[in-house]
């Protein structure tokens, strides 16, 4: 999987709105007790530059994967999937000038599977996919390109929430439009991250403390409140199990300690 990026996201910001209204100060959040001031610069732009690259290699395998090495300068990593399969993220080897590059190869004993990815912003630009089928036994390989349509994700995605709002589709999550605070509960108790951290019963204490603390934007849910349901009792000789948080920031995590090594 690599990717060259251009500066300006092949004209994906040529509509984009502005305004002139100043915008208030915003508290972030602490870096972490691991890192200093430095290191959570460089976290946090991993994160917000490749972790849809993390994610998408994920996917691809089908299965986790671990972080073997990480090149110091920043360009490369290497990892191993859960069976053992090896692969790699180049991380903007190259820049360009007027153009879009991201592209991932998926690569088998006797041909490939090459997805090129268009750029996030600009519009009506689909992706390209590649396949290369070899049979072998002195055979002509075969390359197919599908004609993709003149659509892409994050326009689909726009669309989705659109048709959502508007009830021709079935909303993610049906919490907002039927206020009902016991599907914010399973929302939010369904996130990887907060169940890796927090049992359920801290869980629900957190949800009627942000129901209560949004109630102002949150009218749907007036009047409501999770309904009481006994606590299971933890020993306080129990110590918690050492689990991995959220795969893609565990593994961005995992990353940066091996390109500080």
């Amino acid at each position: 999987m690599s990717s060259g990026y251009e500066t300006t996201l092949a004209a994906g910001f040529n509509d984009l709105i502005k305004s002139s209204e100043p915008t208030g100060s915003l508290e972030h959040d602490p870096a972490p007790d691991d890192m200093d001031e430095a290191t959570a610069r460089d976290y946090s732009g991993f994160v917000n530059y490749y972790i849809h690259q993390v994610n998408l290699l994920r996917h691809l395998l089908g299965e986790s994967y671990t972080v073997s090495y990480a090149d110091p300068a920043k360009v490369l990593f290497v990892a191993h999937s859960a069976s053992g399969v090896p692969c790699t993220i180049e991380m903007a080897a190259y820049n360009t000038t007027i153009d879009w590059q991201e592209s991932a190869l998926v690569a088998f004993e006797k041909g490939y599977v090459k997805l090129e990815l268009p750029a996030p912003v600009a519009y009506n630009r689909p992706g390209q996919v590649e396949i290369l089928k070899d049979p072998g036994n002195g055979a002509v390989p075969l390359t197919i390109r599908p004609s993709l349509p003149w659509i892409h994700a994050m326009r689909n995605q726009a669309l989705n929430f659109i048709k959502a709002v508007r009830g021709e589709a079935p909303a993610p999550c049906l919490a907002s439009f039927t206020g009902d605070p016991e599907l914010v509960m399973n929302a939010v108790a369904m996130d990887p991250l907060t169940a890796s951290v927090l049992t359920l019963h801290e869980i629900r204490e957190m949800v009627t403390e942000m129901l209560d603390a949004e109630a102002n934007w949150l009218r749907q849910f007036a009047g409501k409140k999770l309904r009481p349901i006994p606590a299971i009792s933890i020993p306080k000789n129990v110590r918690r199990a050492e689990v991995p948080v959220d795969p893609a920031l565990a593994i961005a995590n995992r990353f940066m300690k091996l390109a500080g090594a």
